[in-house]
């Protein structure tokens, strides 16, 4: 799972991270009324349940994960595989991956479908 120690950034990153990490909470705690009503309550949710229910929601098509990559540096490259593996272990849920690849010369996205997880490419 990702995770950034807020001591690492810069002081001008920090609120904008801890502002996207408490979006990304509430959209993975709405998922799940039980584990909502604990989040509200001010209980401390794992980080496994977390991931556990973000997993859920992007099997069910709730959540649709965007993951920067870049091929070139490596960079979020271990991150996707994370999600890919995680995501894929579910194989009866027929999720399909949807990849968009981007061209320094193209601005354009350009979206090709991917085979089912488990499937053949």
């Amino acid at each position: 799972m990702l995770t950034v120690d807020p001591g690492t950034l810069s002081s001008d990153l920090r609120p904008a991270v801890a502002e996207a990490r408490t979006a990304l909470l509430d959209t993975i705690v709405e998922q799940d009324d039980a584990l909502m009503n604990r989040y509200l309550e001010g209980e401390e949710i794992s980080g496994e349940e977390l991931y556990q229910t973000f997993l859920a929601a992007v099997h069910a098509g709730r959540i649709y994960p965007v993951l920067p990559v870049s091929a070139e540096t490596g960079v979020g490259l271990d991150e996707l595989l994370h999600l890919m593996v995680g995501a894929c272990a579910r194989r009866g849920s027929g999720g399909h991956w949807k990849v968009w690849t981007v061209r320094p010369a193209t601005p354009a996205l350009k979206p090709r479908s991917a085979p089912a997880c488990g499937g053949s490419a």
